[in-house]
């Protein structure tokens, strides 16, 4: 796995335990995926829990579906350091 290389295993299981304590289950919406069906199960839970989908799949990143906002993992890393680096409100 490229991602293992990439991250520390302390900051993997940092994050792995905050989408724990995030996580709530969703039923995914039917919605239709022209690059890639498999990916509707997929895209479908992300639209249902309104969440941003964070994938490094080029067809899900180029493709515009409503109602889901698609990023890549380098942004979604980069809005979540310019988060982090925000000043935390009184």
């Amino acid at each position: 796995m490229r991602l293992a290389r990439k991250v520390p295993a302390a900051l993997r299981a940092r994050y792995v335990a905050l989408l724990a304590r995030a996580a709530h289950l969703v039923r995914p919406s039917r919605v239709q995926v022209a690059a890639d069906p498999e990916d509707a199960a997929i895209v479908g839970t992300a639209l249902a829990a309104k969440a941003v989908l964070v994938t490094g799949d080029k067809a899900l990143l180029n493709a515009p579906l409503e109602g889901v906002r698609i990023v890549s993992v380098r942004l979604a890393l980069e809005e979540q350091a310019e988060g982090a680096e925000e000043p935390a409100s009184p």
